[in-house]
Formats: structure tokens, C-alpha cells, sequence
């Protein structure tokens, strides 16, 4: 997982190695937003219905590992350097999924942006290393 390789690196104050493409992109959605959505759908009336949960927006690699930077108040510079054997999930540019339906319909929408969810990811990492391990 990138995020948590790239804490760990920080960590030992070496300049995070990412072995992906720094422009590959994702939606990135914090998982007690989506542990949210799931709640206020259970919680409704509808049946047979499908969403959209994500942040809906595009987010590359290069944007998330300094944001990982940020968060840790790091000066350290990433190296990109794209494992070849790798089988990349997206060969585009934009990857915005629309969340617009369960906006109208359940009300929902993302609450956590991604630099609270990395600091959040980041803090419990830290606090639980030692049991990780």
C-alpha cells in the first residue's frame, strides 16, 4: 500500500521509494465515509438500488504521496520508480467516479477529506506499529 509504505519510509527518514507511476490515478474515500453511506442506505427504504461511494475526485500518485509528505512534515523527496511487473488498475488520466446519485437520493456525501484521512490513517498506523508487527 503506498501510504503506508511511503509513513514507514518517513518514518526511518528515508526518501519514500513508490513503486508505481507518479500520474496513475485513484479516488480516494476515507472508509468511515463509506461506513456511512452504508448506514444511511441500510437505514433507508430503497431496494435495488446502486451507488456510487467514493470522493469523486482524481487523485494521482504523485498528489498522494505528498499529501503523505505533508501530513508526516517531511522535507524528504519520493522516487518514483513504476514496477514494470506491476498490472496498473487505471491507464487514464481522470478517474472521477460521480457520487451526484447518492448525493439526491441518501443524502450522502464525503466528509473526510485526503489529507485527514492520510493524518488519521497515519496516527492510528503510528500508535499500532508495534502490535502490526
Amino acid at each position: 500500500m503506498p501510504i503506508i509504505d511511503t509513513y514507514e519510509q518517513i518514518k526511518m527518514d528515508q526518501p519514500p521509494v513508490v513503486k508505481v507511476d507518479a500520474d496513475e490515478v485513484h479516488d480516494y474515500v476515507y472508509a468511515g465515509d463509506v461506513a456511512n453511506a452504508q448506514a444511511m442506505a441500510m437505514e433507508s427504504t430503497l431496494s435495488g438500488e446502486a451507488f456510487n461511494i467514493a470522493a469523486g475526485v482524481s487523485t494521482d500518485y504523485k498528489t498522494l504521496i505528498n499529501v503523505v509528505l505533508k501530513v508526516c512534515n517531511s522535507p524528504l523527496t519520493p522516487l518514483f520508480k513504476p514496477d514494470p511487473n506491476r498490472i496498473k488498475s487505471a491507464s487514464v488520466t481522470k478517474n472521477r467516479f460521480s457520487i451526484d446519485k447518492a448525493k439526491s437520493v441518501l443524502g450522502w456525501e464525503p466528509c473526510i477529506t485526503l489529507e485527514e484521512g492520510i493524518r488519521r490513517l497515519t496516527d492510528w498506523h503510528g500508535k499500532h506499529a508495534s502490535i502490526n508487527n
